[in-house]
C-alpha cells in the first residue's frame, strides 16, 4: 500500500496453507588433490569393516564410508599449518570458533562452533560429556566423529582449506589423542563443507574396536523426531579402521510442490468451474513415479473428457471420483492439469490435492475453494489521510455475528467502518490523532477499540444510549510518544477485555474490570522479548485460551539462533513461564497468536519474506505457508475456524515513500 495513498482498499480473502518440502542438496565430492599423507599407514591394527551405507533420518540425513564410495578418503594433514586450539583442560573442555562462513545443519544456520576435548564438536554450548547418545540428544546439535573420552593435550588443529575436495571447508584435526581408556592414540578429522553442508570425518589412525567405546554420527536437536543418524556406537566396527572416512550429508531429493486454483472467482450452484493444477519439483534429484490424488468433494460434477495434463498420465477414477496423475517430475521442470467441474451445492467447497514421491521428504498438499481468490478491492475511505504505520499492525478487523466486517484504522483521527451490505458506513471517533488501533465486538457486536491518542494509550467503546449508537473513552496509560504502544486487545468469555501494549522496551497488561481499568503492570521484560521497534527480532501477541487465561507470543533476541516463544500466565508464576515455540533461521517476526480451545496457533515471518505457521500437536510443529523470494515484513495475522488457518500477511515491496504492500 503507497505510505501516501488517500483510501483504503478493502479486500477478503480465504489462504490456505500448503506444505512445502525442504530444499536438500547433497554436494558432490570433487577432485583428489595431493595431500601431505599419500595414505593412512599399512599397520592398521584394526580389522577390515564392511563398506557402510546408512539413513535417511527425519530430515534427511544419510551417512556412507570410503568403503563404499571410493575418493572419499583424501588424509590433508593440517598438523603443521593449521591454528592451535588450546583448551584449558586437555579432558574435559570446550572452546569456541568463529567459521570462515556459515553451515547449514539440520535446517539451522551458525557461524561458530564449539570444539569439546573428547572427540565431538557442537553447535551450541553444552556441558563436555565421554560418550554422546544420539537418541538422547545428547548433546544435541553435534557432530560425533570420535565421541569418548580423550585426553587431547595441545594438539587438536583448525584450519580453512579447499585441499580435501576443491571445495571451501573447514577442518578440525586431533592429532595423536591419547584414549584415557587404553592409553592408544588416534588421528581424526572433522571436516565441514562450507559449500554443500556435508560433514565428513577421517581417520588416519584410530585404536583398535576391543579397547575403544565411541560413537560416530551426528545429532540434531528436535524431541519429536528422529533428527539424528548413528554411523556406529560401541560395536566391533567402531571406531572404523585406519586411513578411512565417514560422510554425512542431505540425501538427493525431490522437492514437491503443488498449487490448485479454479478459474472462477464466486461461482453459484449450476456453473462450470474449470480447476488447474501445478505441479513441481525444486528438489535435486528426479520424481520419477509421482503421484498426484484429487478426491472430487462432494457437490461437484467432473465433466467427461476435460481432462489433460503437458506431461504424464492424467486418469478419471470415477468408482472413486478421483483425478489421478502418474508421471516423472524433473527438476526444474513443471506439470500443469486442468480439468472440468459442475458445482452441484450452494455450500463452501475444499478441493484438495495431494503429490507424493516415495523419495520426497514430505507430501505437497494444496487445497482450493471457489472462492478463495481475492476479490476485486471495494472502496472505503478516500477523504482522510492515513499513514501505513498507522492503520493497524495487529487487529484493526472482526466479523460480526452476521458476517459483516468491522474495521478500525487510523491517521490524522480514529476511524471506524462497518459494511452494511454492499455499502461501507464509516465515522470518526476522534478528532485527533488515532493510532495502531486494535479492534474487538462484544456479544451485542459493539466494538471496543484499543489505540494510541498522541502520547497515550486509550479504549473507545461504542455503547447505545436511549437506542443511539455513541463512543466514550477510556485513557490507559502515558506513553511519551505515539511511537509505543502496538496495543493488542482481546476479550474473554467472560465479557472482560484484555490488554497489552509496550513501552520503553517493557511489554505491560491490564484488564478492563466491570467499569476500571486495573493498574497496568510489567509481565514481559526487554531482556526476554525484544520490545525494540528499531531490531529485525520484534513483535508480540494476545491471545486467550478457553479459560481465558492469557498467552503472549514474542521473540527473544538475546539468544543465538533467535527464540519465538510462548509466556503463559499461571496464579502461582503470573508471567515467568515460557516455552520456545521454534527457533528462527535468522530472526522471527510479528507473531500472530490464536487459541482454538486449549490449543495455540502461531503465524509469523522468518526472516524478511518467508511465513510459517505452528501448532501444538503434544510438541510444536512448524511449517512453511509462502517464500515471497523479496521484500521486507510488515506483518501476519492468523485465525482459526472450524479447524481451518488463515493467514493475512503483507510485505513491503518498494522503498520510501513509494512503499506498496
Amino acid at each position: 500500500m503507497n505510505a501516501k495513498t488517500t483510501h483504503i482498499l478493502l479486500s477478503l480473502a480465504l489462504v490456505t496453507l500448503a506444505l512445502i518440502g525442504v530444499l536438500t542438496l547433497l554436494g558432490a565430492i570433487n577432485g583428489q588433490p595431493t595431500a601431505l599423507y599419500a595414505q593412512a599407514p599399512v599397520t592398521s591394527p584394526v580389522a577390515a569393516a564392511p563398506p557402510s551405507t546408512g539413513g535417511p533420518d527425519a530430515f534427511g540425513y544419510v551417512h556412507t564410508d570410503s568403503l563404499a564410495v571410493g575418493g572419499l578418503y583424501n588424509w590433508v594433514d593440517i598438523a603443521a599449518s593449521g591454528a592451535p586450539i588450546t583448551f584449558s583442560d586437555s579432558n574435559e573442555a570446550t572452546v569456541m570458533v568463529t567459521l570462515p562462513q556459515t553451515i547449514t545443519f539440520y535446517g539451522q544456520v551458525y557461524d561458530q562452533i564449539y570444539v569439546a576435548t573428547n572427540g565431538y564438536a557442537t553447535f551450541e554450548n553444552t556441558a563436555v560429556v565421554t560418550q554422546c547418545a544420539p537418541a538422547d540428544r545428547d548433546p544435541p546439535n553435534t557432530l560425533a566423529a570420535f565421541c569418548t573420552d580423550l585426553d587431547v593435550g595441545n594438539t587438536v588443529y583448525h584450519s580453512t582449506t579447499t585441499a580435501y575436495n576443491g571445495h571451501q571447508t573447514y577442518i578440525i584435526q586431533y592429532d595423536a589423542v591419547t584414549h584415557t581408556a587404553s592409553g592408544l592414540t588416534a588421528t581424526f578429522q572433522i571436516i565441514l563443507d562450507l559449500e554443500d553442508d556435508a560433514i565428513t570425518y577421517q581417520y588416519y589412525t584410530a585404536p583398535t574396536s576391543t579397547v575403544a567405546t565411541t560413537t560416530i554420527g551426528i545429532v540434531g536437536k528436535a524431541s519429536n523426531e528422529m533428527d539424528y543418524l548413528t554411523y556406529c556406537q560401541d560395536t566391533t566396527d567402531c571406531p572404523p579402521q585406519d586411513g578411512m572416512a565417514v560422510r554425512f550429508a542431505l540425501r538427493p531429493s525431490p522437492v514437491l510442490n503443488l498449487r490448485l486454483m479454479p478459474n472462477y472467482d464466486f461461482p453459484v450452484k449450476g456453473d462450470f468451474v474449470t480447476y488447474t493444477v501445478w505441479m513441481s519439483n525444486t528438489g535435486d534429484a528426479l520424481a520419477n513415479g509421482a503421484v498426484l490424488t484429487n478426491v472430487i468433494p462432494t457437490g461437484m460434477i467432473y465433466v467427461t473428457d476435460t481432462l489433460t495434463a503437458t506431461l504424464g498420465t492424467p486418469a478419471y477414477l470415477s468408482a472413486s471420483h478421483t483425478i489421478r496423475w502418474d508421471g516423472d517430475l524433473a527438476v526444474n521442470t513443471p506439470v500443469t492439469l486442468s480439468y472440468a467441474v459442475l458445482l452441484d451445492t450452494d455450500d463452501p467447497i475444499y478441493n484438495t490435492a495431494v503429490l507424493s514421491h516415495p523419495l520426497a521428504l514430505a507430501e505437497a498438499g494444496a487445497t482450493s475453494t471457489p472462492a478463495d481468490r481475492w476479490s476485486d478491492p471495494v472502496l472505503l475511505d478516500s477523504a482522510h489521510n492515513f499513514g501505513g504505520s498507522n492503520l493497524g499492525g495487529w487487529r484493526h478487523i472482526a466479523v460480526d455475528a452476521n458476517g459483516a466486517p468491522h474495521i478500525a484504522y487510523g491517521g490524522e483521527s480514529l476511524y471506524y467502518a462497518v459494511l452494511s451490505g454492499t455499502t461501507w458506513l464509516s465515522e470518526t471517533i476522534t478528532t485527533s490523532s488515532g493510532h495502531k488501533p486494535s479492534l474487538v465486538l462484544d456479544d451485542a457486536d459493539y466494538a471496543h477499540i484499543a489505540f494510541l491518542r498522541g502520547s497515550e494509550v486509550q479504549v473507545a467503546h461504542q455503547i447505545s444510549v436511549a437506542g443511539a449508537i455513541s463512543w466514550t473513552t477510556d485513557v490507559i496509560t502515558p506513553v511519551e510518544s505515539y511511537w509505543y504502544g502496538n496495543p493488542d486487545l482481546r476479550r474473554g468469555s467472560d465479557g472482560r477485555l484484555h490488554l497489552v501494549y509496550d513501552y520503553e522496551e517493557n511489554l505491560y497488561y491490564t484488564v478492563y474490570s466491570d467499569t476500571t481499568w486495573l493498574t497496568p503492570t510489567v509481565v514481559i521484560t526487554g531482556g526476554a522479548c525484544n520490545l525494540d521497534h528499531n531490531s529485525s527480532n520484534y513483535g508480540f501477541s494476545l491471545a486467550l485460551d478457553q479459560n481465558d487465561l492469557p498467552h503472549v507470543a514474542c521473540v527473544q533476541n538475546d539468544v543465538w539462533p533467535r527464540e519465538l516463544r510462548l509466556y503463559t500466565y499461571t496464579a502461582t508464576a503470573p508471567w515467568t513461564t515460557y516455552e520456545v515455540i521454534t527457533t528462527c533461521t535468522g530472526f522471527c517476526t510479528y507473531p500472530s497468536l490464536v487459541y482454538s480451545d486449549s490449543t495455540p496457533h502461531v503465524s509469523y515471518f522468518d526472516g524478511n519474506y518467508t511465513v510459517r505457521y505452528g501448532w501444538w500437536d503434544g510438541s510444536w510443529q512448524t511449517e512453511q505457508v509462502d517464500d515471497l523470494g523479496s521484500g521486507m515484513q510488515f506483518g501476519t495475522a492468523l485465525d482459526i475456524r472450524g479447524g481451518q488457518a488463515a493467514i493475512a500477511y503483507a510485505v513491503y515491496l518498494g522503498s520510501y515513500p513509494d512503499n506498496p504492500l
